[in-house]
């Protein structure tokens, strides 16, 4: 219910980082004055939403196993509060409370068959008939975010989709040729015109790059909000400009950065690097734009290898001098 958009974004390191009110956990710069500070009783009280969305029935205490995931479950949906609403304002995009009461009437009616089971919602999961109403509106702003980007998408040209029709015809559009059987005649390849299937390949075009629009969005909307958060000592999560991480992966078990590890050696221990994943040349193609990808490592046994193309040593399909 009411899940939010926009989640787990890339480390980056603040610059001229501005201080903290006593007072509050978190500053966010560039917003509207009345959301850029996030106050310590605004924290307390996501924290105890956080852990009753967690089931927990209490709230854990510092130094109990689930304190600090609750903690940055906590932090993470403040700031994410605090981003959306930024944007949207920064896009223009607004809603108006008939909305949120229409939207409400529609999750209550699909959630809760009673009023009374509502107000045992409100009341086990520690929010406030504003909380809800707060929460109701960043989804209905986050929703209309995305539409905006995605709408912005222009459909492909003809060229495209002709372009995309040739490479994907004897795949996508032909239908290979039956030989007759005791119950049926002979059937011929039959291929499917360009004009039956046009609004078909301008429909997946048009989703494709709306999902990579959306994608790039996703990423820049992290990087720029991230570079204006600030957060109080104590406090800081990844998603804070001020955050300085041990360089180790997120989900490495503490030993295995251990000299001597009390619990002895963990079975496996990650890479601490993310492994490449690029494209093998020559499978780049308008069927599959992210290519076969496979990560960097020595050649796998029973690999076959790309033929190339005889006049110039390149795979398949790719011009000398040309972008891939």
């Amino acid at each position: 219910m009411l899940v939010l958009l926009f989640a787990g974004f890339a480390i980056a390191q603040g610059i001229g980082q501005p201080s903290v009110p006593s007072g509050d956990v978190a500053l966010v710069e560039d917003v509207p004055s009345d959301i850029g500070h996030i106050s310590q009783a605004e924290f307390d009280r996501a924290f105890l939403q956080t852990a009753a969305r967690g089931g927990l029935k209490v709230a854990p205490k510092p130094g109990e196993p689930q304190y600090q995931d609750v903690k940055d479950a906590a932090m993470g949906d403040l700031l994410d509060a605090v981003w959306i609403q930024g944007e949207a304002d920064e896009l223009g995009i607004t809603v108006t409370q008939r909305q949120i009461d229409d939207e409400l009437v529609q999750i209550k009616k699909q959630n809760f068959k009673t009023p009374a089971e509502y107000e045992k919602f409100l009341k086990t999961s520690h929010f406030t008939q504003e909380d809800v109403n707060e929460r109701v509106k960043l989804q209905l702003l986050s929703t209309q975010i995305q539409q905006q980007i995605t709408e912005g998408v222009p459909e492909p040209s003809d060229s495209e989709v002709e372009d995309y029709y040739e490479a994907a015809k004897a795949t996508q559009f032909t239908t290979p040729a039956m030989p007759a059987t005791k119950k049926q005649k002979a059937q011929p390849e039959k291929v499917q015109p360009l004009d039956d299937v046009r609004s078909q390949i301008v429909s997946q075009l048009t989703q494709q790059a709306q999902q990579d629009a959306f994608s790039v969005f996703v990423a820049n909307y992290g990087s720029k909000w991230q570079s204006r958060t600030f957060c109080a000592s104590g406090y800081t999560i990844e998603r804070c400009s001020n955050f300085k991480g041990s360089g180790h992966p997120a989900d490495a078990p503490p030993a295995c950065y251990e000299a001597n590890p009390k619990g002895g050696l963990p079975e496996a221990c990650p890479a601490p690097i993310k492994q490449l994943v690029p494209a093998l040349p020559g499978t780049v193609s308008l069927l599959t734009p992210k290519g076969q990808q496979l990560p960097q490592r020595p050649q796998p046994a029973g690999l076959k290898e790309i033929p190339t193309a005889p006049a110039t040593g390149l795979p398949p399909g790719v011009v000398p001098g040309a972008t891939p």
